[in-house]
């Protein structure tokens, strides 16, 4: 499958990356604002996962590096959601294997100072906490999740397979 613009063949070496949906006790998602070559979105905490280290860890780190929540390790579940995603950041096309992994929390101590690297440092906002209620009504775009439903599944820990995706803040598809 090809889209306009898109390598025919995914950029090699393709990358794991490891994500965190991080729900508080109100029910409300730690969400990362994104802006790159004018674009905006949202995303969860994440990035890719280094050698030797698990998906788990690599989220928790992430997340702790991005946010600056220090997530227990112990509180991190199974992979929600999964999918292999195409994606724009720094004027690149980027190919991951994206898995999500929930977690929920009561309570987590303020957070510490951010982690960011230099790409993050230009292009990654200060983390916000968001009911789904609320990324709907204010019409967020969240990467890679288009369609609604998808949260309400996640969040009744329904695993969910994302297939191919192909994300844009612009137009998703």
């Amino acid at each position: 499958m090809t889209w306009a613009g898109v390598p025919a063949a995914p950029p090699r070496p393709w990358r794991l990356s490891a994500r965190l949906l991080l729900v508080d006790a109100d029910e409300r998602i730690l969400l990362v604002p994104v802006t790159d070559d004018g674009l905006s979105w949202w995303d969860l905490p994440g990035g890719g996962v280094e050698p030797g280290e698990t998906t788990v860890e690599a989220a928790v780190r992430e997340t702790l590096e991005e946010t600056g929540y220090a997530v227990p390790a112990a509180l991190v579940g199974a992979p929600c959601w999964t999918g292999e995603v195409v994606f724009r950041w720094l004027g690149a096309w980027h190919w991951s294997r994206q898995v999500v992994h929930l977690a929920r929390v009561r309570v987590l101590p303020e957070p510490v100072a951010l982690m960011l690297t230099e790409e993050e440092i230009a292009t990654h906002g200060r983390a916000c906490w968001y009911s789904v209620p609320g990324i709907v009504s204010q019409r967020l775009v969240v990467a890679p999740f288009h369609d609604p439903v998808v949260w309400t599944r996640l969040l009744r820990g329904e695993p969910v397979d994302g297939g191919l995706v192909r994300w844009s803040a612009a137009r998703p598809s």
